[in-house]
């Protein structure tokens, strides 16, 4: 599985140094907005450190930001993309998620995540989308996640699991929405919260169930090429997380494996095909 670290935990650094602390924790860095500039001599030191470490590194657009969060269909916001795509290629990335505006007009938006997946595919990459809470969003229920993948051609999805919760209210209606949309998911957000806030913990701290999660998490195609990253902001037990998540999937496989066995010979036993 590639589980990682979102280098968001560590905002108050910049992205080298936050790249080296998320690398004491795990192989996969997921690179996020969150730094003011990002130099070609810190881009170097990134490739250096994912061939010195063998790091797998993912990046959420746009990057850098200079201070600021783009929105997609804006001129200013477009430049800051394909600027996140041309690093993300340096990096050697196979996919990079983007937030869509709740301003933008939905047609405009449309438009320019089709411009997206195609610049993304030239290098090689899936572009994902990450679901958001706010009501004047345009992915933001499994309606909208749908009618999205369907219009834009090769989009992929990145689940934000506290942003579906805090708009779905509750964990079961969460599970079977990535039951239902799980071929669309490229990325995946593993965050817990509560309701009313996006408090960005590790699976286990807030109201998110894992083991809700984690039959429909197992739905999901070529799940093992499928990022899962924390985004936390607390200074939580990383690496216990990521035994639990694994713990998790492990747990949930040998149940499915067991089960598989014993309706096997049930069947051979009625002369019944498995």
């Amino acid at each position: 599985m590639r589980i990682g670290l979102a280098t968001y935990a560590y905002s108050d650094l910049d992205v080298v140094d936050a790249v080296r602390m998320c690398l004491r924790y795990s192989d996969h860095v997921h690179i996020s907005p969150i730094y003011p500039e990002v130099t070609n001599e810190d881009l170097r030191e990134l490739v250096e450190l994912q061939s010195y470490f063998g790091a797998d590194f993912s990046v959420h657009a746009p990057f850098p930001t200079r201070g600021e969060m783009a929105d997609l269909g804006t001129k200013r916001g477009h430049e800051l993309f394909r600027k996140s795509i041309e690093y993300a290629a340096e990096l050697n990335s196979d996919r990079i998620v983007f937030h869509s505006s709740t301003r933008d007009k939905k047609d405009m938006m449309i438009k320019h995540s089709r411009e997206l997946v195609d610049m993304t595919a030239d290098y090689g990459m899936l572009a994902c989308f990450e679901n958001i809470t706010e009501p004047e969003a345009h992915l933001r229920d499994k309606h909208d996640i749908l009618e999205f993948v369907e219009e834009v051609d090769g989009a992929k999805l990145c689940f934000d699991t506290s942003h579906y919760y805090m708009w779905s209210k509750d964990v079961r209606a969460l599970a079977d929405t990535i039951e239902s949309i799980s071929e669309h998911i490229g990325v995946v957000h593993m965050v817990d919260t509560f309701q009313d806030q996006d408090a960005h913990m590790l699976p286990g701290f807030g109201e998110i169930s894992i083991r809700t999660l984690t039959p429909a998490f197992m739905s999901i195609p070529e799940l093992q090429d499928t990022p899962f990253i924390f985004e936390d902001q607390e200074p939580y037990e990383y690496e216990k997380g990521i035994l639990n998540l694994r713990h998790a999937f492990v747990s949930k496989k040998g149940m499915i494996d067991r089960n598989r066995d014993a309706s096997d010979e049930v069947f051979k036993g009625e002369g019944k095909p498995g």
